[in-house]
């Protein structure tokens, strides 16, 4: 378990590292390790941290694992979103944004992809609430789905306050007063103050303005 000297988060490189995947969900273990310049073996430390905490959790996409934050947004979201990282399910998610209605044989002739392709696609996308079937006819019309209405609308950048109250729950404790500081829109602040009057606060900012898929 963790130190009883030092909170999950009350680590500054535990902090950072929990940062920086709410603001890039979905990144694999090097990536993280990259980025922040972190040795592995540290990182691979704090990342389990983190996930004993109920802070982040792990999944396998795309033969990675890759970490994304717990609460920041539904966790069927935060699966749907990885969908688009595939570089024909954005055109074909972005052309439904774009032409709602729009059928199968339309995409297929707009990008020259194969039939096969594009249904596999649009398949997944339905499933993941990212598109949605709507039968006329013989024929399936296309448009965006729940989860594909909160891409374009940009609530996927949005810090909700359930996930600021889950977090001020799990910073409060024997050594740590935390205090929010800014919820506007996609920045989040909270000020970290330790009971101990010889300790130094801490600022924890999450910025999901610059997300992007």
């Amino acid at each position: 378990m963790l130190n009883k000297r030092m909170g999950c988060l009350e680590h500054p490189v535990r902090q950072e590292v929990y940062r920086w995947v709410c603001e890039n969900p979905g990144a694999y273990f090097f990536e993280i390790a990259n980025q922040l310049s972190i040795p592995t073996g540290t990182l691979a430390w704090h990342l389990r941290v983190l996930e004993a905490e109920g802070l982040l959790e792990k999944i396998k996409f795309g033969g990675r694992v890759i970490f994304y934050p717990k609460y920041l947004r539904d966790a069927k979201l935060e699966k749907a979103l990885l969908l688009l990282r595939n570089k024909n399910a954005r055109k074909i998610f972005d052309i439904i944004a774009a032409n709602p209605g729009i059928s199968q044989s339309d995409i297929v002739e707009r990008f020259g992809l194969h039939h096969d392709t594009v249904r596999w696609h649009i398949k997944r996308m339905v499933k993941a609430g990212l598109v949605r079937v709507k039968r006329e006819g013989r024929s399936s019309k296309y448009h965006l789905g729940e989860a594909g209405e909160a891409v374009v609308n940009n609530d996927i950048r949005k810090i909700s306050p359930n996930f600021v109250q889950f977090l001020l729950d799990r910073l409060h404790g024997e050594r740590l007063r935390p205090e929010l500081k800014c919820l506007e829109g996609s920045t989040l602040v909270i000020k970290i103050k330790p009971v101990e009057p010889y300790e130094d606060e801490r600022m924890l900012t999450i910025d999901l303005s610059k997300f992007s898929l």
